[in-house]
């Protein structure tokens, strides 16, 4: 695949049944020019919804460690 997309947080959790519609699928990849680039990128769906707060915590503990 060319990249990735991720979704999370509280929005993942709203569209998580659309992200298999067909009409999701085509809005994404049917962007003219860039069709080809948007077929090769992978959407990933993150559902935990504290994922930037864990995310947080972590760096945090790393900077702490680093002092």
């Amino acid at each position: 695949p060319l990249a990735e997309l991720y979704i999370a947080g509280g929005i993942a959790s709203k569209i998580s049944t659309k992200m298999t519609d067909k009409r999701f699928i085509e809005a994404f990849v049917n962007k003219g020019v860039m069709t080809s680039n948007m077929k090769e990128i992978t959407v990933k769906l993150v559902c935990e919804e504290k994922v930037g707060l864990q995310g947080a915590i972590l760096v945090a503990q790393m900077l702490r460690q680093c002092q």
